[in-house]
């Protein structure tokens, strides 16, 4: 299904004045668009949900080592340059 086929099969529900306010979606449709989108229950951008978990956590062991060895930067000193004046 393309993007002219889903518009031919919306309704839309105006107020008093004409406007569109909402619309109404046939569950087929709905369904066909849900499919898809990505799954993003977890809470996570798309992007990271295709981590790797064990390099996350290997990630992570790095940086607990360096702050333990006293090789981290305060996080003042990480923004310089990243913020626009």
């Amino acid at each position: 299904m393309d993007i002219s086929q889903i518009k031919a099969c919306l309704k839309y529900v105006t107020d008093a004045n004409g406007d569109k306010t909402e619309v109404i979606v046939p569950v087929e449709v709905w369904n066909t668009v849900i499919s898809h989108l990505p799954d993003v229950e977890s809470g996570l951008h798309p992007i990271d949900e295709l981590e790797d978990n064990h390099k996350i956590l290997s990630d992570l062991q790095d940086s607990l080592r360096q702050v333990a060895d006293g090789e981290s930067s305060p996080i003042a000193e990480l923004w310089t340059g990243m913020v626009k004046d």
